[in-house]
């Protein structure tokens, strides 16, 4: 029986992030999408106007969420420099 090969692995560049998502701008989308669609269920039930009402949160959450992400509370787009050149490891 011979000795299996090892696999090489890559390593990626540099460190992902470490806030798994859980911004300001990703906890305020969530929370208001998760309003919009009780007040839409309401709207279901009892008003055709609740479920526009429910639509329109889910624009005016969606642009205020954008809006703080673009002031630098949500995910960033690029690794910064302290994360580059993989000098988060060692070999």
């Amino acid at each position: 029986m011979s000795t299996p090969e090892l696999e090489k692995y890559r390593l990626p560049e540099a460190r992902p992030f470490d806030n798994h998502g859980r911004t300001v701008a990703g906890w305020t989308w969530a929370i208001g999408v998760c309003i919009a669609a009780l007040v839409i269920g309401f709207g279901l039930v009892f008003s055709t106007i609740l479920i526009w009402i429910g639509v329109a949160l889910i624009a005016v959450i969606t642009a205020v969420s954008l809006a703080l992400r673009a002031a630098g509370k949500g995910q960033p787009n690029r690794l910064t420099h302290t994360a580059k050149r993989g000098a988060w490891y060692n070999e």
